[in-house]
């Protein structure tokens, strides 16, 4: 048997949102050791692409909602009163026989 069986480590793996992987590209940005200018352009591109689209998210999302409320709103005003499916009112001549293109 292996003695590393008796200590087990769980490991946990979370889910990567954009706020956990925000703070993981941080270093890439913040970074000046050896490299750092050949990894910064990966930290900057990373946290801004998730900064831009976090905000075009929380602004563009209920800017639409409101839209399309306000558009149905305007149908439901524009076709007030109209009803939809079959008349209740149906000529004599066409009771009981199919209707025809022309009738």
């Amino acid at each position: 048997m292996h003695e590393g069986n008796d200590m087990s480590i769980m490991i946990t793996l979370k889910k990567p949102t954009p706020e956990r992987v925000l703070l993981g590209g941080l270093p890439l940005v913040l970074s000046t050791g050896t490299g750092a200018e050949l990894r910064r352009p990966l930290g900057i591109t990373i946290v801004g692409g998730l900064l831009v689209s976090q905000l075009l998210t929380l602004y563009t999302t209920p800017v639409v909602y409101l839209y399309l409320d306000r558009f149905q709103l305007w149908c439901t005003r524009r076709h007030r009163g109209r009803t939809v499916g079959i008349p209740a009112v149906v000529s004599q001549e066409h009771r009981g026989r199919s209707i025809e293109v022309g009738d």
